[in-house]
């Protein structure tokens, strides 16, 4: 993993829990102690305002907002493909639903990854059409 993703994922493990350990942090991301207190150093001198208690742990402190996250590839094709299927099996306000979250995923995306929300393999697609088609029992 890229220290900048890592870096990135500490801040989100960080956002997620309301106290988190070193060792959780490592654990999770599969690293050294040390590795994450020197990350988390950098993150602190980045202007990140972190909170930390010896024999506690770390956390965000409150109101940081967090910048948007960027989606690979995989996870915009992931995020899709729920989408289809929830708009598939699901009632018409959770298809509208579905629906209006993809458009605001998508607007927030650049272009090369735009073109993988329309681009979703036809052959999912279809067996979701196939899955779904009734079978003459109500």
């Amino acid at each position: 993993m890229r220290p900048t993703s890592r870096l990135f994922r500490i801040m989100l493990i960080m956002g997620r829990e309301r106290v988190v350990t070193a060792q959780q942090i490592a654990t999770q991301l599969e690293v050294s102690l040390r590795t994450v207190y020197r990350d988390i150093k950098a993150i602190t001198e980045s202007g990140v305002p972190i909170s930390s208690e010896a024999g506690v742990g770390y956390s965000l402190q409150k109101g940081f907002y967090l910048p948007p996250l960027m989606f690979t590839e995989t996870e915009v094709q992931a995020l899709t493909l729920g989408v289809k299927m929830i708009q598939t099996y699901c009632d018409a306000g959770m298809f509208h639903a579905a629906d209006q979250a993809l458009n605001k995923i998508e607007v927030s995306l650049p272009e090369h990854l735009k073109l993988h929300v329309a681009r979703l393999p036809q052959s999912l697609l279809k067996a979701l059409r196939e899955e779904k088609k009734p079978t003459g029992e109500h």
